[in-house]
């Protein structure tokens, strides 16, 4: 496989079985502490030649990658089950969410649309100044002031 130009990786702590290798590369604590870059042979490792984007070779690496995932797709069919669930249920519970949002904000518009735009609620007093059992009504200065206001029209002068 080696001289077809794959790279094949061997981890080991035995170094008879590490010296039969091409370039040995020691790690300790995490960190590379060797890299024998030259062969057995003293001459620098030449790269293994690889095929051009056009070839033939692209091709099957791509099927042998999609091999390989379907094998441990298979061979981990619980996790792939539950993966594609959880996929499943993400995806739904976004749609389903997205769609409940668009059809309250459909809602709200259409009652604010029902309200029209030309009603003007007058009620005397403020907030906090009179009781809730006290009973306050409008006198002729109330009228004046309103229609003093830039929402006042005549017809609706009028109609008090």
């Amino acid at each position: 496989m080696h001289r077809e130009g794959r790279t094949i990786l061997l981890i080991t702590h035995d170094e008879k079985v590490a010296a039969h290798a091409q370039r040995i590369i020691t790690l300790r604590d995490g960190k590379i502490v060797g890299d024998g870059v030259e062969n057995r042979s003293g001459r620098p490792l030449s790269p293994p030649q690889h095929r051009g984007i056009g070839s033939a070779g692209v091709v099957a690496e791509l099927l042998e990658a999609a091999k390989t995932a379907m094998r441990s797709l298979h061979a981990n069919l619980f996790r792939t089950a539950l993966t594609l669930l959880g996929i499943v249920i993400g995806v739904a519970a976004v749609v389903t969410m997205l769609a409940v949002g668009q059809g309250s904000q459909e809602k709200v518009l259409a009652q604010m649309r029902a309200m029209g735009t030309n009603i003007l609620a007058i009620r005397p007093g403020a907030p906090g100044l009179r009781g809730s059992s006290d009973v306050a009504t409008l006198i002729p200065a109330d009228a004046d002031a309103i229609a003093g206001t830039q929402y006042a029209s005549d017809r609706a002068l009028r109609q008090h």
